[in-house]
């Protein structure tokens, strides 16, 4: 059995849930030979770390360390989890002039630390902060990595299989564009078990009003899941945490996943400068390439729509 220490390092930037939580994942994942807790405020960071720490026994032989943002020297992925939390109401987009002020303090700190590492920013608006560390990092596109719309992908899939009977992993399906309120769900793509849903739609389900009421009720579920959940509960961060080992997972074992990250679009369809998230093959240089699936008509104009919209907001930025 080849020992845990031969996996690479892993930072976590930010040690409140979401960071907390994705540490823990991380672990639980057996994705690092080392795990370093970062957090402006060391002692935060000691107490989750020691916390995690005192499970890895039982576990495997993960080492998890804590410090300042300087702990993420040789790290070969930094997660970014940093940033005010979303609010009861608040939008994604309404958090930007909070976490745009944290980003251009700590971004730089993390990239003169860890210069060759691949960044994976968590922090919401994801797609504008993802932007930003672009600019702020002065890494390469292809090393800075938003995680999108990853969650809200799984979240489809979640809604699609309760009314299907076929597992989770056989319903292909994608949200794309902003990780956000102008997501956009191209059902026209969508197929379980390699058949394309909708020209069998209404003989899988029954008739063209009961696909319509389904589809309505997958968006609306999909678009409103964090909102429900923090109004709940008042933060997202296990699911969230999922997402983020997943994305490592492809990135460290070289898997060439097809993940729709947050990144930055360079043409594809016809969108330019605006970090979104389209199904992107991710491996260990990071973003390896990014796909075109063919979308109609109708589904290019809203994503166009959902580029414009995170296009406003990074100009809005102070």
């Amino acid at each position: 059995m080849i020992s845990t220490y031969t996996l690479p390092k892993i930072a976590v930037v930010g040690a409140g849930r979401v960071g907390s939580t994705c540490a823990f994942t991380l672990m639980m994942n057996n994705l690092a030979g080392e795990i370093a807790l970062a957090n402006r405020t060391v002692e935060k960071a000691k107490g989750e770390a020691l916390d995690i720490a005192h499970g890895v026994p039982l576990l495997n032989t993960t080492r998890i360390v804590y410090g300042g943002y300087e702990c993420c020297q040789g790290a070969h992925v930094v997660v970014i989890t940093i940033g005010a939390a979303q609010k009861p109401g608040e939008t994604r987009l309404e958090l930007i002039q909070r976490n745009a002020a944290i980003f251009r303090e700590t971004i730089p700190q993390i990239a003169r630390y860890a210069p060759d590492s691949i960044l994976l920013i968590v922090s919401n608006p994801v797609d504008v902060l993802t932007y930003l560390t672009i600019k702020f990092s002065g890494f390469p596109s292809q090393r800075v990595i938003g995680s999108g719309t990853v969650l809200d992908t799984a979240r489809l899939r979640f809604e699609m299989q309760k009314t299907d009977p076929c597992d989770f992993r056989d319903i292909n399906a994608y949200v794309l564009g902003e990780h956000g309120d102008s997501e956009v769900i191209p059902w026209s793509i969508v197929s379980i078990g390699g058949m394309l849903l909708d020209p069998r739609a209404v003989e899988y389900f029954g008739s063209e009003e009961k696909v319509k009421a389904l589809k309505a009720e997958a968006e609306g579920n999909v678009r409103n899941a964090a909102y429900e959940v923090i109004r709940c509960k008042g933060s997202t961060h296990y699911a969230v945490s999922v997402c983020v080992a997943r994305i490592v997972e492809a990135i460290i074992r070289d898997q060439r996943s097809v993940l729709t990250v947050s990144t930055l679009l360079e043409g594809e369809f016809g969108i330019n400068d605006v970090c979104l998230s389209i199904p992107s093959v991710v491996g260990k240089e990071g973003i390896i390439m990014r796909l075109n699936p063919s979308l109609n008509e109708k589904e290019i104009d809203q994503l166009r729509a959902s580029a414009s919209a995170v296009r406003k907001v990074i100009d809005s930025v102070e």
